[in-house]
């Protein structure tokens, strides 16, 4: 259960309706798997699982312009 949020709230807390989100989170998928194409075995970087989502890959930084504005280290 540890970092999966439901999918509703999210779209909720983003101000969007959850079928956009939807829409939002297939592009950034897809995104993540076309820059990481070359890799053997690329991660699964959003996890989803009826109702929800997490993201899945343990090293992650979300940068906005030239700001970090969260990140994630093991």
């Amino acid at each position: 259960t540890q970092g999966w949020i439901e999918t509703n709230r999210l779209a909720g807390m983003l101000g969007i309706d959850p079928s956009h989100l939807n829409i939002q989170i297939y592009r950034c998928r897809k995104q993540i798997d076309d820059a990481l194409s070359e890799l053997q075995n690329p991660p699964h970087v959003i996890e989803r699982r009826f109702g929800g989502l997490r993201f899945g890959y343990p090293g992650f930084q979300i940068i906005r312009g030239s700001t970090i504005e969260g990140a994630l280290r093991i």
